[in-house]
């Protein structure tokens, strides 16, 4: 067990979560063809918005987990991306009301995935964002 954490990998980085607020409802009134049509755009406008350095972690249903290698970067990002989320909700009238939550600190990598207290911070700090807010520790 002790050779097995010797071999961890520990890295610093902002770990960003997000959440497609009102999304079960959503998918509930207009049905799966159109939830599905909306992730889709949300991933367009994510993957459009990601600067060097920075990954898409694993999706979460209409959430997503997204690591950044500074808190800057980060930031920046949850910012453009609010901008780019409201003007196409603007131009579609798709709901993309989206609450981020940031956190810098240590992340454990296993496999591809990251995990660790800060990541669990990070995760708690989206719970409690507002429709187009982004909160950050």
């Amino acid at each position: 067990m002790i050779a097995e954490a010797a071999k961890l990998e520990v890295v610093s980085g902002t770990v960003m979560f997000t959440d497609l607020v009102g999304f079960t409802e959503f998918t509930a009134v207009r049905g799966d063809a159109d939830a599905v049509q909306l992730l889709a755009r949300q991933d367009e406008l994510v993957n459009a918005a990601l600067p060097h350095g920075s990954r898409l972690v694993k999706e979460l249903g209409d959430g997503l987990l997204l690591w950044f290698p500074d808190a800057t970067s980060a930031l920046h990002t949850a910012i453009d991306l609010q901008s780019r989320f409201e003007v196409e909700a603007q131009a579609t009238g798709l709901p993309l009301w989206v609450r981020f939550g940031l956190h810098w600190g240590s992340q454990t990598v296993r496999r591809h995935d990251y995990v660790g207290h800060d990541v669990n911070v990070a995760a708690r700090i989206v719970d409690v964002a507002g429709p187009g807010e982004v909160l950050l520790s």
